[in-house]
C-alpha cells in the first residue's frame, strides 16, 4: 500500500467502516456486491456512449451555429463590410479545423476516460469480491473477523490521529504492520470492507442519476 492510500486509512476515513460494518456486511448486503458493482459499471459504460454522442453534436451545434451568426451579420452589413468570397472560405475553412481539433481531443480524452473506468471496474469487483468472500466464511463459521479491532477503538484512532502530520501517521501504520500484523490485518479488511460498501452506494447513485439524465 502507497503512503496516501494508507494516510488515507489512517485519517480521513477511519471512523467509516466502523458505524455499522458488521451488521452491513454481515446481514448479507455483502452478498453479491461484487457482481452488482461490475454490472453498474458495464451499464454506466454503454450509456456513456450516448453522452459521448451527445457531446459531439453540441460541438457541431455550437460551431454551426457561430457560422451562422456570421453569415447574418455579414448579410446585414453588405454594404460596409465587403467580404469576399475567398475570405468567407478562409473563416469557413479555419472554423471547420477547429471543430475538427475540439472533437479529437474530446474523443482522446473520452478514451482514455473508458480505459481508466473499465480497469477501476475490474478492480473493485475483483476486492469486493475476496471482501465478500472473507464475510461469507465468517457467517459459515459464526466467527467474527475483528478480534483485535473494534468500532469504537477506530473512532477513538481517528480523532487521536486528527492533527498527526503525515509523517506521524506514516511511521504509526508502519509500526502497526511491523510489531502487530493481526490488527494491520483488520484495519486493511475495515478499509476494504468500507470501499466496497462506499462503491456500492455510489454505483446506485450513479445508476440513477444516468436514468434520470436520459429520461431528459
Amino acid at each position: 500500500m502507497n503512503g496516501m492510500g494508507m494516510n488515507s486509512m489512517m485519517s480521513n476515513g477511519m471512523n467509516q467502516p466502523g458505524n455499522g460494518m458488521n451488521n452491513q456486511m454481515g446481514n448479507g448486503r455483502g452478498n453479491g456486491m461484487n457482481q452488482q458493482m461490475g454490472n453498474g459499471m458495464n451499464q454506466n459504460m454503454n450509456s456513456n456512449q450516448n453522452i459521448m454522442s451527445q457531446l459531439m453534436m453540441m460541438l457541431l451545434s455550437q460551431n454551426l451555429g457561430g457560422r451562422q451568426n456570421m453569415g447574418g451579420n455579414n448579410g446585414g452589413n453588405n454594404g460596409g463590410n465587403n467580404i469576399s468570397d475567398r475570405d468567407r472560405e478562409e473563416v469557413e475553412a479555419l472554423m471547420k479545423y477547429k471543430m475538427m481539433t475540439e472533437m479529437a481531443d474530446m474523443i482522446m480524452m473520452y478514451m482514455e476516460y473508458k480505459k481508466t473506468e473499465e480497469e477501476f471496474g475490474h478492480s473493485m469487483e475483483a476486492l469486493c469480491f475476496l471482501v465478500n468472500a472473507t464475510w461469507e466464511a465468517s457467517k459459515m463459521g459464526n466467527t467474527t473477523p475483528f478480534n483485535q479491532t473494534t468500532d469504537a477503538w477506530m473512532e477513538q484512532q481517528m480523532k487521536t490521529m486528527e492533527n498527526w502530520s503525515e509523517k506521524e501517521k506514516m511511521d504509526y501504520a508502519v509500526g502497526v504492520m511491523q510489531n502487530n500484523e493481526q490488527m494491520y490485518g483488520e484495519i486493511f479488511f475495515r478499509m476494504a470492507t468500507w470501499a466496497c460498501v462506499a462503491g456500492h452506494d455510489y454505483m446506485k447513485a450513479a445508476t440513477m442519476m444516468d436514468e434520470s439524465y436520459r429520461k431528459m
